[in-house]
């Protein structure tokens, strides 16, 4: 049954089920020690009350007590004997084995010749003994007894005080516990309630200054869900805005070619606006590919990996990616590698970034041409160079061409302004530099990246 409520969802019932399960098993364990108290305080004060009887027996000339004859009226002596068994303590006195004066109960046989404390049985009941010597050498003997009734005349009214007390002290605990959880929940309750009426577009994180310290990794928990989920649906917002504001121009055109192509009659011409369509379309199917890889790059950047891998493997990876494209033009890709570099970090959105400048570089650089990659590596960074003979980007664009959609003024190359975007935001979350610079004898552009080391 406790099992059951340890496991249940509720905190409140985890709460008082242990709680009061740790408070009942200190109650019953002060109860039983305050009893066993009780008890070794009763035993203590009745061995004085047998001591000091016993003591108290001293007086008694025992050198008369042979001669004694007790002259006791016979009615007397029945009543006694009647009443004897509400007497709780009795005594003997021995000379030797001779027993020279005792009470009406006392057992009237020698328990014990040494001076001390016994236990014994006497007609079914448990007593206790005390025997005194008189003096050193005497040969006599006082022995005290009581019944372990006298026992239960103490202890039973202590014990009944005592367990009320303890019982009262119990309940009023547990109310306090009760109520004391109840004010302890009321931080998570307040947090609930909060959360509960926040509108669902609300995503701005929640003050930490009021929040318990015990809920505060919780509290944090939901803060970086909260901006994960921001940034998600910024992204989303940006993707759909983007794609409707550069989709919209394109389809427009598409249409418009399509319907000429309807109306044209000459075979040739047609053809030549069927190949503009085809053109559009494939323009339209990088821009959408474009905007999906920038929103992943923008909203997974959390949730990405980083790995240990090699610089030259994912750069000849991107150049066979991009070759086809470069023999479209006759562009010849050379590479210059100076070792083997290392890095850290996450491998598909690495081969995005070196496809994006590598695709950028061919766009922009003329027929027949030559692309040179270069790797190089030094004590804390790993560097990728691809260096172009297009017409490169004039000093004061080069800020401004990092940014969605931005294209060089008079360029007739192909492209969105997104390749440089998107290789800046995974620049960005990989913790790497990013440098714009004119290419070999200051002509083309020379597009540099530096990856820190793995340690």
């Amino acid at each position: 049954m406790i099992g059951k409520y340890f496991n249940a969802h509720s905190i409140r019932k985890r709460l008082v089920v242990l709680l009061f399960t740790v408070v009942f098993l200190v109650w019953m364990v002060t109860t039983v020690t305050s009893f066993i108290s009780i008890k070794g305080q009763v035993d203590k004060f009745v061995d004085l009350q047998l001591v000091q009887f016993a003591h108290a027996l001293l007086e008694i000339d025992f050198e008369q007590l042979e001669d004694y004859q007790p002259s006791v009226p016979q009615d007397v002596i029945d009543f006694l004997d009647s009443a004897r068994d509400n007497r709780s303590i009795y005594y003997q006195i021995w000379k030797g084995d001779t027993l020279v004066l005792h009470s009406l109960k006392a057992p009237k046989k020698h328990i014990s010749r040494e001076q001390k404390f016994t236990d014994a049985v006497f007609e079914g009941n448990h007593v206790r003994v005390f025997t005194l010597i008189p003096y050193e050498n005497s040969n006599y003997q006082i022995e005290v007894m009581a019944d372990t009734g006298i026992y239960s005349s103490f202890i039973k009214p202590l014990s009944e005080v005592v367990f009320l007390n303890q019982m009262a002290e119990f309940i009023l605990m547990a109310i306090l516990l009760w109520l004391g959880i109840s004010a302890g929940l009321q931080p998570l309750q307040a947090l609930a309630a909060t959360i509960r009426k926040r509108d669902y577009k609300d995503l701005t994180t929640i003050e930490l200054q009021d929040i318990p310290d015990e809920i505060v990794p919780v509290v944090q928990s939901l803060n970086d869900l909260f901006d994960r989920l921001h940034i998600s649906f910024e992204s989303e917002r940006e993707f759909a805005s983007h794609a409707a504001h550069e989709l919209r121009t394109p389809l427009a055109a598409l249409k418009m070619q399509a319907q000429v192509a309807l109306r044209e009659k000459n075979s040739d011409k047609q053809a030549i606006l069927l190949e503009k369509i085809s053109d559009g379309v494939d323009r339209s199917s990088h821009l959408v590919d474009q905007l999906l890889i920038l929103a992943r790059v923008e909203s997974d950047s959390e949730n990405i990996e980083f790995t240990h891998l090699s610089l030259c493997d994912l750069a000849h990876s991107a150049v066979t990616d991009i070759q086809q494209k470069a023999e479209s033009k006759n562009i010849r890709i050379d590479m210059a590698e100076e070792g083997d570099p290392a890095i850290f970090g996450h491998r598909e959105t690495l081969l995005i970034l070196m496809r994006n400048i590598l695709d950028n570089a061919i766009n922009y650089s003329p027929a027949g041409s030559k692309i040179m990659v270069r790797i190089y590596g030094d004590m804390q960074y790993s560097h990728l160079q691809v260096i172009d003979q297009g017409p490169g980007i004039r000093e004061d664009l080069r800020d401004k061409v990092l940014k969605k959609f931005v294209r060089l003024p008079g360029s007739n190359a192909q492209g969105i302004g997104l390749g440089l975007a998107i290789v800046k935001k995974i620049i960005t979350f990989h913790n790497a530099d990013l440098e714009l610079s004119d290419g070999n004898d200051g002509t083309g552009l020379c597009v540099g990246v530096s990856l820190p080391r793995p340690d």
